[in-house]
């Protein structure tokens, strides 16, 4: 998990943050703090409540409803991979500037979603190397295939 986030002075002014309630604020803040470096976090109430006390103590479906506010407000994107949503930022790298990001789990969002990032989010997905988005694993069984980890110049 990072370390830092960034939250600018001028959140208050936001439109989009501005019709949120309370709670779709604490989630969204919650998922700032979760997302990995690149603003990937997988769609769950649990994630959610996994890091906010206050969260936890809500039912999931009103959790799983304020992660939907944020995508029809538009502060995060969803997008499928293997039947699991995950939630990105098309702004992220804009607002957190992050330097050197981590090595991530979580797959990389698909090229149509990446194209409607901006330029600076777009750059950071870029540099994306986690399997996922490396394309060692060819299913979902997380089994690697041989070929594509000799084809990254790995003995298998």
């Amino acid at each position: 998990m990072p370390v830092d986030r960034l939250l600018h002075p001028r959140i208050g002014d936001s439109e989009k943050v501005a019709r949120l309630t309370d709670m779709e604020f604490r989630v969204w803040i919650t998922y700032l703090l979760a997302a990995d470096d690149f603003g990937v976090l997988p769609m769950l109430a649990s994630k959610i409540q996994a890091l906010d006390r206050t969260l936890a103590n809500r039912r999931g479906i009103q959790i799983d409803r304020a992660l939907m506010t944020l995508v029809d407000v538009g502060l995060v994107e969803c997008f499928d991979h293997q039947g699991q949503p995950y939630l990105c930022s098309v702004s992220w790298q804009t607002h957190q500037r992050i330097r050197h990001p981590r090595r991530s789990h979580l797959p990389k969002p698909p090229e149509s979603l990446c194209q409607k990032c901006d330029s600076l989010t777009q750059a950071l997905f870029e540099q994306h190397s986690g399997p996922i988005a490396s394309g060692i694993y060819e299913d979902s069984s997380g089994n690697s295939s041989p070929k594509s980890v000799i084809a990254r110049g790995r003995a298998p």
